[in-house]
């Protein structure tokens, strides 16, 4: 354990991995960082992004997620496409997907309440996860699950946010 703690980066890191370009984007990188301000994940102060867009390339999305991976992320953040080809590249590293449509239908997770592997997220609509969700995910103590209609609103808090 003390080696893999060796290799990790003083700052968390968190990927953020499009398969779209970044233009006409911003909107959500902005609510993505107003987000993790809200839980107390400041950019550039307790946390990193590293920013991967795949520009439309989907092909280009293993190697993206592969990069990521190399820069020690704690967790993949994507949306559903960059999602479902990094879930075909790592078995281990935590993907937190967003979506509008189903994912189950489209075979990124098996179900809502029991998403199983390395993959959680958030289906819009409705709403299945829990803010905290994230937080628990980047502070280690989830690797993919128990997200999606928790009762249980007492994770996170202020042990997510400790990194």
């Amino acid at each position: 354990m003390a080696g893999r703690r060796a290799q990790q980066p003083a700052m968390p890191v968190i990927g953020f991995l499009r398969s779209s370009g970044a233009a006409g984007f911003a909107h959500l990188v902005t609510a993505f960082r107003r987000g993790l301000a809200e839980a107390g994940f400041v950019e550039g102060q307790n946390i990193a992004i590293e920013y991967r867009f795949a520009e439309n390339h989907h092909d280009r999305v293993p190697a993206l997620t592969t990069d990521l991976i190399r820069r020690h992320v704690a967790v993949i953040v994507a949306n559903m496409v960059a999602a479902k080809v990094a879930k075909s590249v790592t078995a281990t590293t935590p993907i937190v997907f967003v979506t509008g449509s189903d994912p189950v239908k489209f075979g990124l997770v098996e179900s809502l309440n029991r998403p199983g592997g390395n993959l959680t997220g958030v289906s819009s609509p409705p709403p299945i996860c829990s803010p905290n969700g994230l937080n628990r995910t980047i502070a280690g103590r989830e690797s993919g699950g128990s997200c999606p209609r928790s009762r249980n609103r007492s994770h996170g808090g202020e042990q997510g946010k400790r990194i």
